[in-house]
């Protein structure tokens, strides 16, 4: 495609993508602007692939996923000429090249036979990738402007370069390859785990050659799998992406269902992960960061404000929300530090969100280092395949022991933060609600439930006892919101005596 062409095609989405967001013919136009998307390749694909996933909007993220299976590939004889310029050496090995192809945003990938009997898959770069990726970036502005989504959360220049910096990295094949021989170290012991090995033997321009590794795609599983695989399925992919940031740093931020698999193998559900070329490290201080979060919100013994300047976070930008952010971060890792299994219909993020910051909500994503969103996206996609897989989420124990792990770094980051930071509110975490019941002043029950439970109060109390607060002007969800508003210190929620019988309830 010419240049010319590529920039009429790039900027005519603007137009699509605006009249998308409107009725009555939206579900038509949005599905025409995912497959032109789709189609252009490169950077519009790659948003693509990002909406599919996209919490918030079922609709809008079934057309993306339907439409990235409809991406087209070069032909097999154009591809085996590339191949065979590139790769000599690979070239005069293939045995059989399989109909099986998968096309992608900057390259495709071939499966091969080998003269010695081993099953290959040959990643080829497109030979227009790095003057689709030129020019994609100096245009992603304008076809963007229109497209709401694009505009929560980040500025729009910080999302476009992100973006297109990752895109570029993906260019390079070498670096690729080291990554995914870094992954293949980190996880060769782990059971269940398939990283496909390298093989470097077979290296070129545009080109990276690795072990063909089957898989079943995650949607089909998940429609097709026993409960019992399911909830190893959903182990396996809290394994991976919490062993790799947490243990290994190193990020997979590229979970567009292309690049998960599972698999039935001789000892069980085995998760296959592919493509590397969004893979990154994370720099010592946001792996220690990640680590620290986790601490605070499982141990309580740090304060949130620490973990997110080691992170890379404007403190500034998120002055005057001190006392939300611990109970903030913890809704957002809710589900896996979850002392049991934790059941994503009970998580109701966004309400819950909007409780604690109210209109000040995007303060937390504008207030993240541009570097984060790679993050956030990985931590996206690890909560996607987690809800599809549908079992629930149990990683405590694995959060626990990779913190404990880490634990002498930790302490040494810790030691070299600011008094301030360190003396910040902690929230909810360690924080336990004490129920006790009198009857003429004698104890008749007592009960101690975590501090969370406070966001359940009004499920906690019978109706005569909330009717009997009523009466005194005290509404249970009144007294839930004013203590979240304070930063949920230590303190009385109620205390209610009529005749001989009393009912106190604590915060402590």
């Amino acid at each position: 495609m010419s240049g010319f062409l590529r920039s009429f095609r790039l900027a005519s989405l603007a137009a699509l993508a605006g009249a998308s967001r409107i009725a009555p013919a939206r579900q038509a136009l949005r599905t025409s602007f995912a497959r032109k998307l789709v189609s252009l390749r490169g950077m519009p694909m790659k948003l693509g692939q990002i909406l599919s996933m996209l919490p918030g909007d079922a609709d809008l993220a079934a057309i993306h996923a339907e439409a990235q299976k409809d991406a087209e590939a070069l032909p097999q004889a154009e591809a085996m000429d590339l191949l065979a310029q590139r790769c000599p050496t690979l070239q005069a090995q293939i045995r059989l090249c399989h109909d099986e192809v998968h096309p992608a945003s900057l390259g495709q990938v071939h499966r091969l036979t080998l003269r010695d009997g081993r099953e290959a898959a040959v990643k080829l770069r497109y030979p227009e990738a790095e003057e689709m990726m030129d020019l994609d970036a100096s245009l992603f502005d304008f076809v963007t402007a229109t497209f709401g989504k694009f505009r929560q959360g980040f500025a729009l220049d910080e999302y476009r370069r992100v973006l297109a910096e990752e895109l570029r990295l993906e260019l390079d094949y070498r670096r690729e390859g080291a990554l995914q021989e870094d992954f293949y170290r980190l996880f060769r012991d782990e059971t269940g785990i398939v990283i496909p090995q390298l093989m470097p033997e077979f290296a070129g321009p545009g080109l990276l050659c690795s072990s063909w590794e089957t898989g079943i795609r995650p949607e089909i599983f998940a429609a097709s799998a026993s409960r019992e695989e399911r909830v190893a399925a959903a182990a396996l992919v809290c394994r991976f992406y919490l062993i790799s940031l947490l243990r290994g740093g190193l990020l997979h931020a590229d979970p567009n269902p292309g690049n998960l698999a599972f698999r039935r193998g001789p000892a069980g559900i085995e998760l296959v992960v592919y493509d590397y070329g969004s893979a990154s490290r994370l720099e010592p201080l946001q792996r220690l960061g990640l680590l620290a979060l986790f601490r605070s919100v499982c141990r309580g013994d740090l304060p949130a404000l620490a973990a997110l300047q080691s992170l890379g976070f404007d403190l500034g930008i998120l002055k005057g929300l001190e006392t939300q952010l611990p109970d903030f971060l913890a809704l957002q890792l809710e589900p896996l530090v979850s002392p049991c299994r934790y059941d994503f219909k009970d998580w109701n993020r966004g309400p819950r969100s909007e409780a604690l910051l109210g209109p000040r909500r995007m303060n937390f994503m504008t207030a993240a280092p541009p570097s984060l969103f790679l993050v956030m996206r990985a931590f996206q996609g690890l909560y996607h395949y987690l809800q599809l897989l549908d079992t629930g989420c149990y990683s405590r124990p694995l959060i626990d022991q990779l913190v404990a792990e880490a634990m002498p770094e930790l302490q040494a980051m810790i030691a070299s933060l600011p008094a301030e930071i360190l003396a910040a509110p902690r929230g909810l975490v360690g924080r336990q609600i004490r129920v006790e019941v009198r009857e003429n002043g004698a104890l008749k029950v007592a009960v101690t439930l975590p501090g969370s439970a406070i966001d359940n109060l009004a499920d906690l109390l019978d109706d005569e006892l909330k009717n009997k607060l009523a009466q005194r002007g005290l509404d249970v969800n009144s007294i839930a919101a004013e203590s979240r508003r304070r930063g949920h210190p230590p303190a009385v929620l109620f205390d209610l005596t009529e005749g001989g019988k009393s009912c106190r309830v604590e915060l402590i």
